[in-house]
C-alpha cells in the first residue's frame, strides 16, 4: 500500500510549521518540518551545526535546494505523517513530482503580513543580493504561487486566523475533499 502524507507548502512565515505540528497532534500522527530534516542531515554529515537560512547563504540555492530534495525523499519514505515544505520546496520540478501523490495543503497568508513577519527576521538569504526587498519579495511571491496552486490538492487554506481555527478548516477540507478516502484511513 502506497504510502500518503499529508504535506503542507506555502510561501516562506505563512506557519506552515505550526499549523502542521498542531495538525499532526490533532489527528495524532507524526509531524515532519522538512527545515529540521535539512539541518539534522547537514550537521551529521558535515558535523558543523547550521540553519537552512545559513546553509543557503554559505553554500548557496543549488546545494540547499540539494538537500532539500534529499530531505523530501527520505521524508516521504517515513510513516504516513504530516510535512511541512519549505517556502522554495516547489521551485524543482522533481519535488513537485514527489509530492503530488500525496495530500498536498497550500497554507497562505496575506501578501503584506508576509511581507513584514519575514523582513522582521532580516532579509532573507534567498532573496537576490542587492535588490529593492519589496520588489523581490513581489517577484518571489508571483513566482511560486502558480506553483503552490499547481500542487495543492484543494483550495488553498488561509492562515490568518487562531492556529486552532486555521487547522480546523483543514480537517474540514480534507473530510469533504476528494481525497477524502486517504484521510479516513489515516484517522
Amino acid at each position: 500500500m502506497k504510502k500518503s502524507h499529508i504535506i503542507i507548502i506555502g510561501f516562506k512565515n505563512t506557519g506552515k510549521s505550526v499549523v502542521g505540528s498542531a495538525l499532526a497532534s490533532r489527528i495524532n500522527k507524526p509531524f515532519i518540518d522538512l527545515d529540521h530534516v535539512i539541518e539534522k542531515n547537514f550537521e551529521k554529515k558535515h558535523q558543523e551545526k547550521m540553519s537552512c537560512r545559513m546553509i543557503m547563504k554559505k553554500y548557496g540555492e543549488f546545494f540547499f535546494r540539494t538537500l532539500e530534495s534529499n530531505a523530501l525523499k527520505y521524508s516521504i519514505q517515513q510513516k504516513s505523517s504530516v510535512i511541512s515544505l519549505g517556502g522554495g520546496a516547489v521551485l524543482l520540478k522533481e519535488n513537485q513530482s514527489l509530492i503530488k501523490s500525496h495530500i498536498v495543503i497550500h497554507l497562505g497568508a496575506p501578501f503584506d503580513e508576509v511581507f513584514h513577519r519575514i523582513i522582521a527576521e532580516g532579509i532573507p538569504s534567498f532573496f537576490e543580493e542587492n535588490s529593492n526587498t519589496l520588489q523581490e519579495f513581489k517577484r518571489q511571491w508571483d513566482e511560486r504561487q502558480p506553483l503552490y496552486e499547481a500542487c495543492r490538492s484543494f483550495d488553498k487554506i488561509m492562515n490568518h486566523q487562531s492556529i486552532e481555527k486555521t487547522v480546523q478548516k483543514i480537517i474540514e477540507q480534507l473530510e469533504k475533499s476528494h481525497e477524502k478516502n486517504s484521510f479516513d484511513a489515516w484517522t
